[in-house]
C-alpha cells in the first residue's frame, strides 16, 4: 500500500515510515479527502478522513487484490 501511495501523484503520504513509529494504519493526503472517501465507499472501499487526510487501515483479512483496487481507485483522482 505505501509503496502504492508514493508512486501516486494525487496523493501524498503522510505516515510516519520510521520504524519506531510505523503503524499498520496509512494516512494520506488528497484533495477534498471527504468527497475521496464518499467515492470510494461507492466502489466497495471503506476509509474515514482523519486529521485532514484519508485514512487506511489494512488488516490481515485484507486481500493484495482489495489492496490493489484500492490503489487503482486512488490513481484514477
Amino acid at each position: 500500500l505505501v509503496d502504492g501511495v508514493k508512486q501516486n501523484q494525487s496523493t501524498q503520504l503522510r505516515s510516519a515510515l520510521d520504524e519506531r513509529s510505523r503503524s499498520g494504519i496509512v494516512n494520506l493526503a488528497c484533495r477534498d479527502p471527504e468527497s475521496v472517501a464518499q467515492r470510494l465507499l461507492k466502489h466497495g472501499i471503506v476509509v474515514s478522513v482523519r486529521g485532514g487526510g484519508l485514512r487506511i487501515s489494512p488488516h490481515f483479512y485484507n486481500s493484495e487484490s482489495e489492496i490493489d483496487k484500492l490503489l487503482a481507485e486512488l490513481k484514477a483522482l
